[in-house]
């Protein structure tokens, strides 16, 4: 008999306001330990604001989340982190102005090793990611969009996460790119780390997702398998606006 999953991350009944504007109703999921959550959407629907919330930006009125059974909703976003949550943000946002050591090393933290989890090392990034060690010394504002986009999953591997938040990482890059960020967090995913991906590339997210939760309008609308969505053409068409 096989012993039950752990929930890396429980998101339980999240009410967020932008002002007075209410953008998440009651959302609530979770993801499970070593399992990669694909957050799905139409644009607006509410994913970022759902990470944003995770992460400490937009403090919740309502609601409780919980990482590996500690609360964290309302702590300051630094705190998050150090607890062991890290993010790619939307548009990479590296530090244009450091080169691609600074922006690793400005990210770095050590923690105690999770199981046989190997430790997040500027040799360990570059392994991973070639290119990133050729440039370590340019200005992370001279490279290309594909390699901003490796070097900000670099930048939160350094923080040594329990848990990554991934938005939009295939977002304005070439196809051959997108191939390699995907087979990044394929390899990520295989190594046992727990990623929550929001994406628009909807194949992506499918190939790679165990669980998948689709968001309307700050609300939830399907949570369920990877697997289902991928045998419902009538929701992903009705929720999702592709065929």
């Amino acid at each position: 008999m096989t012993s039950p999953v752990a929930q890396a991350l429980n998101v339980s009944g999240i009410d967020a306001y932008y002002g007075d504007s209410h953008v998440l109703h009651g959302v609530s999921f979770a993801l499970e330990e070593g399992h990669l959550l694909g957050l799905l959407g139409r644009n607006g629907a509410g994913k970022t604001t759902c990470l944003a919330a995770i992460m400490g930006f937009l403090k919740p009125r309502r609601g409780a989340i919980n990482l590996f059974g500690d609360e964290i909703a309302g702590l300051a976003p630094e705190t998050i982190a150090h607890r062991g949550i890290g993010l790619v943000p939307q548009g990479r946002r590296v530090f244009r102005s450091l080169t691609v050591r600074e922006n690793l090393s400005v990210a770095q933290q050590r923690r105690a090793r999770a199981g046989t989890r190997k430790e997040w090392t500027f040799e360990r990034v570059y392994t991973i990611f070639p290119r990133l060690k050729e440039r370590e010394q340019q200005l992370a504002g001279s490279l290309s969009g594909g390699e901003q986009q490796m070097l900000a999953i670099g930048r939160a591997l350094m923080g040594n996460p329990r848990i990554l938040l991934m938005d939009e990482p295939s977002e304005g890059l070439a196809p051959q790119i997108v191939a390699e960020v995907g087979r990044t967090i394929a390899l990520l995913k295989s190594e046992g780390l727990s990623i929550i991906l929001v994406e628009q590339n909807i194949k992506l997210t499918l190939d790679l997702a165990d669980d998948v939760v689709i968001i309307n309008t700050g609300r939830i609308a399907f949570d369920g398998s990877a697997e289902a969505v991928k045998r419902d053409h009538d929701l992903v068409a009705q929720q999702l606006g592709v065929f």
